[in-house]
């Protein structure tokens, strides 16, 4: 057998361990102790479809078409005695695949950092949506823990600002203690943005998409910042 052929056989067994978790046994959801033994293969994972407040379930119906929402989730790792519980969780009696609600395939997961995607298995509702609500986000996460306003994320962004101001009067004072004293408060308020840009995260605050941006800006501005003031 080739290198590559084993490869892929490699891969084909390690996605068979896989599943895709949409709801409250997600990580940070109400039930996500159930699995915080479990290793996650990628962290968090998308596949397209719809998600549903169903009652007491929380309903995922996949959509292969390249135009539908993405539902967020989570992938793990799992062996098959915790496959068979987590089929007992969803309802799945013993022996089989499916309930009358529910039934477990396999679909195409794409895993965050990766450009490929890869099968895994999901939990997929077949049974009625009356009175069912729409999770227009996709992730549950955002039901259970609704998104707050982003107070800390509108401070990071102040600090980053001021940051910004502390060093054009370094470059542009004529006085060496002034120029000190300008990036000593830039790098303190840039301590403070990472510290607002973390809380923000834990809070889960709107705007999640500006936070890897704002650590990039505070990681490039304290490294530029650590040269030009060696320099002077």
């Amino acid at each position: 057998m080739s290198e590559l052929e084993s490869s892929a056989e490699a891969k084909a067994t390690e996605e068979r361990d896989c599943v895709f978790i949409h709801g409250p046994l997600r990580r940070g959801a109400s039930d996500g102790y159930q699995l915080a033994d479990v290793p996650l293969v990628s962290g968090q994972g998308l596949i397209r479809g719809h998600l549903w407040q169903a009652g007491a379930s929380v309903a995922l119906l996949p959509d292969p078409a390249a135009d539908a929402p993405w539902v967020l989730g989570d992938v793990y790792r799992v062996d098959e005695d915790r496959l068979r519980i987590l089929d007992d969780a969803h309802g799945i009696p013993a022996g089989s695949t499916s309930s009358g609600q529910v039934r477990r395939v396999r679909t195409e997961v794409f895993p965050f950092g990766s450009g490929m995607g890869m099968m895994a298995w999901i939990w997929e509702w077949i049974g009625p949506l009356d009175g069912a609500v729409a999770v227009p986000s996709g992730d549950w996460l955002n039901v259970e823990h609704p998104r707050r306003s982003p107070k800390l994320s509108l401070l990071a962004i102040g600090c980053l600002l001021l940051a910004c101001l502390g060093a054009m009067v370094f470059q542009l004072s004529r006085y060496r203690a002034l120029g000190d004293a300008a990036m000593t408060f830039s790098f303190t308020v840039v301590l403070l943005g990472c510290f607002a840009n973390y809380f923000a995260g834990r809070r889960r605050e709107h705007w999640a998409p500006l936070r890897p941006l704002l650590w990039l800006f505070f990681a490039v501005y304290f490294f530029a910042g650590l040269y030009f003031w060696a320099l002077g």
